[in-house]
């Protein structure tokens, strides 16, 4: 039985991190080119943080999480109301939508993966 989802405050941005087209300066060692995949980038996170004491993991997440917050306190609801095109679905969604699918639904999902790899 999959244990209930905790409410997860969205991760902040990262240097490192931009938009799809931008995602192949998130894959160390990898040369400008063609965007890499969602899982190159997530296979290029978890290399970087290989040898990171738990500790340091939850405190990273921590930072971003409260970084990400902040930031979000100063955008106005017209800005949120906002829809845009998705890009890896058909339709818009508004853009705190978004928000939320990609800070705590993106988080909730990398638990449910880490949980299925310890069980």
């Amino acid at each position: 039985m999959a244990r209930p989802r905790r409410p997860v405050a969205p991760r902040g941005p990262r240097e490192r991190r931009g938009p799809r087209g931008a995602a192949p300066a998130c894959v160390p060692g990898r040369d400008r080119g063609p965007p890499a995949t969602i899982d190159e980038i997530n296979a290029g996170q978890v290399e970087e943080r290989r040898d990171a004491a738990v500790a340091q993991l939850i405190d990273e997440i921590c930072a971003g999480h409260a970084a990400a917050l902040g930031a979000l306190g100063q955008v106005d609801d017209a800005t949120l109301a906002t829809t845009m095109p998705q890009g890896f679905r058909p339709g818009e969604a508004a853009v705190a939508d978004m928000i939320v699918r990609g800070g705590p639904g993106h988080d909730g999902g990398h638990v449910d993966q880490i949980e299925a790899a310890l069980a």
